[in-house]
């Protein structure tokens, strides 16, 4: 969409009364309006949803909640480290709405034994009930929708941890 505004704002400036200066420019302003603005501090989980509802509702709300994110070129929604719990929490409700529901069951892959245990220590302090699953040797942690909410904590917590080490 970047080059099509390009081509179409500088093609009328061409004609009469064209000048270089005008034409950097508005060359200078369509490249900024169009430019990626990196974040500060690191980058959070890349996200994205499947479902172009979805994907649009959830870009909507972190407008409306003023997250800062760029879409890549893979479609992924990035955006900065210390809004992580918040992005889960949005994407939990673009999908399956405001209540959480005690059936619905959450999960995330973890990369190592390392890993394994240090969530298995912040979800057992913070006394949520959860079950390890083991699949084609890749351990996952499931866990109901109703503690979602304070597991997202503890995710973003353990990534921020994981960035000092």
């Amino acid at each position: 969409m970047g080059k099509s505004i390009a081509i179409a704002l500088t093609f009328p400036i061409i004609g009469k009364g064209f000048s270089f200066k005008r034409l950097m420019y508005l060359s200078l302003l369509v490249l900024t309006a169009c430019s990626r603005q990196p974040f500060e501090g690191p980058e959070g989980q890349p996200t994205q949803l499947y479902d172009i509802q979805h994907q649009l509702s959830f870009e909507e709300k972190l407008r409306e909640r003023k997250i800062p994110f760029y879409e890549d070129d893979m479609g992924f929604i990035r955006f900065p480290l210390k809004h992580q719990a918040e992005i889960f929490s949005i994407k939990r409700e673009v999908v399956y709405g405001e209540t959480l529901n005690f059936n619905n069951l959450e999960s995330m892959v973890v990369t190592s034994e390392g890993m394994l245990e240090i969530y298995r220590d912040y979800l057992d302090s913070a006394g949520i009930s959860y079950t390890v699953n083991r699949n084609n040797g890749r351990d996952s942690f499931i866990w109901s929708q109703i503690d979602g909410p304070r597991v997202d904590e503890i995710r973003q917590k353990v990534m921020q941890e994981q960035l000092i080490r």
